[in-house]
């Protein structure tokens, strides 16, 4: 009897001592395949287990199997780790966030999470004392210091720090998309991209601004918001010295130095630097206006416009100019006001060199030299260069007439004869004949008016005056 012990003893340790090399080997020739896409949990896992020191005791035993995932064949070192593992394909989550009912899969997970809420960053930079949520977080950001780049793409030559990072690059070479929407079927690269995605139909919004209490579903466009508040435009332009608050911003601007605008109008091959603008433009010849507000029913061809829009319902005027305290709802306006204080003209004509203080003015202009007239009447295709011009002339065929004088009832289809009506009842900049004393809301009518008198103009203009 003890001989035979001894054999089975010696035995299960030559099982023991062919089986760890064998196992080690096989994780070798598992990291070697860099074309698969490896997890960040499965890269850190395989890591543990290759330098792992093997214990002894059940798991040592002969005729013990390694605990293999019976789904996707995923090995674990113990039986625990494979059960909790087992719940990603089950889909339980048993381990609940009191605080904001979301749910895990894992209790580590939970833990994790929950220092969202707590705000404790127990991970701390030794160098640049910057603070994280996870051991694999401070990791990674360490790699930033060092600049150890070891993981190198075999198709295009990119370096990665982390192995994981080449994992997810490789699948913009294979078009590999394992990640895939329970809800609509839609298929991504990599898992992050699918949490953003779900909250699309969860309605999950994370990411609060401290400021103004709006919502955001992904991080990244919460810190874009909150530049609005701070007016933060960390990306300036080498060229120029212009600011931005997104990065993707400052890239197109920069197209603008370069020349290139890759993005044309199939319609009426209009260039642009950036496709979000070609797109707006493209709405211009189909008419579609998907931004619609709220308050009024008024749609717009760029959310920006909606933006805007929704001040002249709210009221908001914050900015303010320091000359002489008119208000602005927007930046842009104010700094286009400031140049009346200064007599700024940074825009000029590349043709007559003509300056002006604003773009707007300047594309207006523009279409004096090129002839484009844009905005074309939808009942007699008369077209005009302006778009405030076109407003005017549907007037001619709707008969409408929005401005109406408060004293004497008369309505009118143009602000501007409005204006000029009004000085009639107010005395306001009024011009006075020379001759006889008869005064008139507009300069043209004294001209014509020189004629009773049989004199030229000149003799009849006096200075402007108000009564």
């Amino acid at each position: 009897m003890k001989l035979k012990a001894k054999v089975s003893q010696k035995k299960g340790s030559k099982i023991l001592k062919s089986g760890v090399p064998k196992r080690k080997s096989e994780i070798l020739e598992r990291k070697s395949r860099i074309v698969q896409p490896i997890s960040q949990a499965r890269t850190a896992e395989l890591a543990s287990v290759l330098f792992r020191t093997p214990k002894k005791g059940k798991a040592a035993q002969a005729g013990d199997t390694v605990p293999t995932c019976s789904i996707c064949s995923k090995t674990f070192s113990n039986k625990t780790h494979l059960n909790s593992h087992i719940k990603l394909h089950d889909g339980l989550k048993p381990h609940t966030c009191e605080t904001c009912s979301k749910a895990f899969a894992r209790k580590g997970d939970l833990a994790i999470h929950m220092r969202r809420h707590t705000g404790e960053r127990p991970y701390e930079c030794p160098q640049c004392k910057k603070t994280f949520v996870e051991k694999s977080h401070l990791l990674r950001h360490t790699r930033s210091h060092t600049g150890d780049k070891r993981h190198v793409c075999p198709v295009c030559g990119s370096a990665f720090s982390e192995r994981a990072g080449l994992a997810k690059h490789l699948r913009s070479h294979t078009g590999e998309r394992p990640h895939l929407c329970s809800v609509c079927g839609k298929s991504f690269a990599q898992r992050e991209f699918l949490i953003r995605h779900a909250r699309i139909h969860t309605g999950e919004r994370p990411f609060t601004c401290d400021l103004c209490g709006k919502a955001f579903s992904d991080r990244s466009t919460a810190v874009k918001h909150a530049r609005l508040h701070t007016g933060l435009r960390p990306f300036p332009c080498p060229l120029c010295g212009r600011c931005f608050s997104q990065k993707q911003h400052l890239t197109g601007h920069l197209k603008t130095h370069a020349g290139e605008r890759p993005h044309g109008c199939e319609v009426c091959g209009k260039k642009f630097g950036r496709k979000s603008d070609l797109v707006v433009h493209t709405r211009r010849h189909t008419g579609e206006r998907p931004h619609k507000c709220d308050a009024c029913g008024k749609t717009f061809l760029d959310r920006s416009h909606l933006v805007r829009h929704n001040k002249v319902h709210s009221g908001a005027k914050p900015h303010v100019c320091h000359v002489c305290g008119r208000c602005f709802a927007e930046k842009g306006h104010l700094d286009g006001h400031l140049r009346v204080h200064t007599g700024e003209k940074p825009y000029s004509c590349d043709v007559c060199s003509r300056s002006f203080a604003d773009r707007g003015t300047l594309v207006n202009h523009m279409r004096v030299h090129t002839g484009e007239r844009p905005f074309a009447c939808p009942i007699c295709s008369k077209a005009f260069a302006q778009k405030g011009s076109l407003l005017k002339h549907v007037r001619i065929h709707s008969g409408e007439r929005p401005f109406s004088c408060s004293v004497c009832g008369k309505r009118f289809a143009d602000k501007g004869y409005f204006v000029k009506h009004s000085r009639l009842h107010t005395g306001e900049n009024l011009h006075t004949c020379a001759l006889c004393g008869k005064f008139f809301a507009q300069k043209c009518h004294l001209i014509r008016h020189a004629k009773v008198h049989g004199v030229q103009p000149e003799s009849v203009i006096m200075p402007v005056v108000t009564i």
